[in-house]
């Protein structure tokens, strides 16, 4: 007798095509298969996409919160890459977004992009309606096109995971060049930042330095460690930056902000 192999657990991500009202509709679509060796996990796609409506089947080796975030991530690529297809063709600029996960037991659940990790690092201000910072924040942020860019460049870093070093190296150069005086040198800007937010060039290296290869196009593998530790050291380096803005521009005082060397 035959030995049968046991199913793969599936998950369907679910999604929609925006703005509304496009009904975008596209039939026989390929399949895909992704193996992430980091954790050895292979995951198989079928897409659906019927008057914008997206359905995303995944037949997946295992399936956890840990195994979610990765198979969001390709689900979210590929099917974005589909999107984008009549988006050249057309010279259109739709965007998709999910907004559910049904698990292998038919449990939804909303599908939000989050890692809970950073909030704690957001000390420059809260979101409590009597905290006198936020109104601040608020605005700095809507009088300055770098700093309100920076912070889209970090939001993105979590929406597009694969994105995250190339977006934290980017949301860290608007940063240099926003605070730096006029006319100085490349050399002269970043050793202002660092002297300013108390950063040691280790600490920013880190950043900029693992995002070269991917700014170039190099497709070699980079371990999800190296991007979730790149967004961590953005976070605190926004958070700084956030504080030198509303102190004034005054330099960062080493009582209440240590160099961070490494």
């Amino acid at each position: 007798m035959a030995l049968q192999c046991p199913a793969m657990p599936t998950i369907h991500l679910i999604g929609r095509v925006l703005p509304t009202g496009i009904n975008l509709t596209a039939g026989a679509l390929p399949t895909a298969m992704q193996y992430f060796k980091e954790i050895d996990l292979t995951v198989n796609l079928t897409f659906s996409l019927v008057d914008s409506a997206i359905d995303v089947r995944c037949d997946v080796t295992r399936y956890g919160v840990r195994e979610l975030e990765h198979i969001h991530k390709i689900a979210h690529d590929l099917t974005r890459a589909i999107v984008n297809v009549y988006n050249f063709a057309t010279g259109s600029g739709l965007t998709i977004v999910f907004e559910a996960v049904i698990d292998p037991n038919g449990n939804r659940s909303i599908l939000l992009p989050q890692d809970l990790r950073l909030a704690p690092l957001c000390t420059a201000y809260s979101l409590e309606s009597t905290d006198p910072r936020r109104i601040e924040i608020l605005m700095l942020v809507l009088q300055e096109p770098s700093l309100f860019m920076s912070l889209n460049d970090l939001l993105d870093a979590i929406i597009h995971p694969h994105a995250v070093l190339v977006d934290c190296a980017r949301a860290i150069e608007r940063l240099t060049n926003a605070i730096s005086p006029p006319g100085t040198n490349r050399k002269q800007m970043w050793a202002y930042f660092r002297d300013n937010l108390r950063l040691g060039r280790e600490y920013l290296e880190y950043i900029t330095g693992h995002s070269t290869g991917p700014r170039h196009g190099d497709p070699t593998f980079v371990a999800g460690t190296v991007g979730g530790e790149a967004s961590r050291r953005s976070w605190v380096v926004m958070n700084r930056f956030l504080e030198f803005r509303r102190r004034g521009n005054e330099p960062l005082p080493e009582s209440e902000f240590p160099l961070l060397l490494s």
